[in-house]
């Protein structure tokens, strides 16, 4: 028995032993992991620095995030769009910033064909819930808190990438990480592909909670003297043809109707712009770095003035 008692003991010894650099090096891949800077990384540390003298707050996708460029605005700006973020991200983000933000005067949404039916979840492999529970304390919809990723960095970037970052020695930013600029071919087989992606996220069941969103969040920026600006941004034909007409027509009476109930909000439509070639995109739905100033100093001429002025 006391041989037996030693054996154990000496293989939990070795076991231990054994285990000790496995867990020293998941220790330092983490702590290297949080050197990275990601999107969200990069817009919590702009926001935090800018809400005293921010006057334009940007929120919305992917869209909003690569075709609005704040730089471009004339009044100071925080773009805090992400890829995929729905309208329950939305408000969560504007219901910690907006009151803090004493010179703010407009916060700009840009609608998408899947902006009132869908849900962050929706998303096949969508995995951002983690950089929202980690970076900005907003909980996730659908994720156990048990959930690896809403952990630990290794689990949310996958092993080989993990260990990609750190053969870099973990000076990585995500923010700025290259879009490729389809061409022509590519860019048909993305609308078919980004069509068919957006239709697959479509539920129609989810209009009523992301519309009462949408009320929320016009009450608490008027109630802070700001001004909600609803955009469509300018879209490729070879995209929009694509797209089921019964959805569209949801989302404009659900448009309709949401303007009729809060008159005060502003809404422009561009998607069909004229100003906007094919040397503007990126691929259908996003604009290039060119396009994204373009449409921002538009929106600097044509939208901004129209917000009065906050004392």
């Amino acid at each position: 028995m006391a041989r037996k008692a030693t054996d154990a003991q000496s293989t939990l010894l070795k076991g231990f032993i054994f285990a000790i650099p496995l867990l020293a090096g998941f220790v330092a891949m983490e702590c290297g992991l949080r050197r990275v800077v990601t999107r969200a990384s990069h817009a919590r540390a702009r926001i935090e620095a800018q809400q005293g003298r921010c006057q334009v707050l940007v929120l919305g996708a992917s869209n909003a995030k690569d075709g609005i460029a704040v730089e471009a605005l004339g009044e100071p700006a925080v773009n805090l769009a992400d890829d995929a973020q729905s309208l329950y991200y939305d408000l969560a983000l504007a219901e910690q910033y907006v009151p803090r933000m004493p010179k703010l005067k407009v916060v700009i949404l840009p609608l998408t064909y899947v902006t009132f039916e869908t849900e962050g979840y929706d998303w096949e492999g969508w995995t951002s819930w983690s950089d929202y529970a980690d970076y900005w304390n907003i909980p996730s919809q659908k994720a156990s808190f048990f959930e690896a990723q809403r952990w630990s960095l290794t689990a949310r970037y996958g092993v080989r990438m993990s260990i990609s970052y750190a053969r870099k020695k973990f000076r990585v930013n995500l923010e700025k990480s290259a879009r490729k600029v389809l061409n022509a071919e590519e860019n048909a087989a993305a609308a078919a592909r980004l069509a068919k992606d957006h239709g697959k996220a479509i539920h129609p069941e989810r209009a009523g909670d992301n519309l009462a969103r949408l009320d929320r969040l016009t009450a608490l920026v008027q109630h802070d003297g700001a001004t909600l600006v609803l955009v469509e941004m300018p879209t490729q034909e070879n995209y929009l043809r694509l797209l089921s007409r019964s959805v569209k027509d949801r989302n404009r009476d659900n448009r309709l109707k949401f303007l009729q109930r809060h008159p005060n909000v502003i809404y422009r439509d561009y998607v069909h712009d004229g100003r906007f070639g094919g040397s503007d995109f990126r691929d259908p739905v996003h604009l290039n770095p060119q396009g994204a100033e373009k449409f921002s100093k538009i929106l600097d001429a044509e939208v901004v003035p129209l917000v009065q002025s906050r004392p």
